[in-house]
């Protein structure tokens, strides 16, 4: 399924929208700043394709809205199970370190897995709502919902 067109408000429509990477770079990269951000996005992405345990990875934040020139990109990347999540964290620490990826590729990356433990945080349905800042800027309601890209593995263009 291609990328929605944003609604008037400048957010994707609610729900899960799955697609793939070429969508996205075509809904979404259309100037100088995005194209940066996008192959920061590409970068860390390639660094991550060959875990096969990563099902699938959801994207958001500014860079899937109207702004023009987004800071950065949220990731969730999705695991089959949390102990995959634990066994890549200590095999490569390096590729979920809040600041080194902030700095390196300009994402902000959250693990999630299948199988939450109780009191985990669900990022993915956090990130489907807006934060309250965001609403006063838009002028909505405060239980106003968004929508988030879904990009299965292996994240191919």
């Amino acid at each position: 399924m291609p990328v929605p067109i944003l609604l008037p408000n400048g957010l994707l429509p609610k729900g899960e929208h799955e697609c793939v990477l070429s969508e996205i770079k075509d809904a979404f990269v259309y100037n100088f700043e995005r194209e940066t951000v996008w192959k920061d996005l590409l970068k860390y992405l390639e660094k991550i394709r060959n875990f096969e345990r990563i099902k699938e990875i959801y994207l958001d934040g500014s860079f899937t809205t109207d702004i023009l020139v987004p800071g950065d990109i949220d990731v969730v990347v999705e695991f089959d199970s949390i102990i995959a999540w634990v066994l890549l964290h200590t095999e490569r620490p390096d590729l979920f370190d809040p600041e080194l990826i902030s700095k390196d590729y300009r994402l902000d990356v959250y693990p999630h897995a299948y199988n939450l433990r109780e009191g985990e945080n669900d990022y993915i349905e956090t990130f489907k709502s807006l934060k309250v800042e965001e609403c006063r800027k838009r002028n909505l309601p405060p239980s106003t919902l968004r929508g988030i890209l879904v990009v299965k593995h292996p994240f191919t263009l």
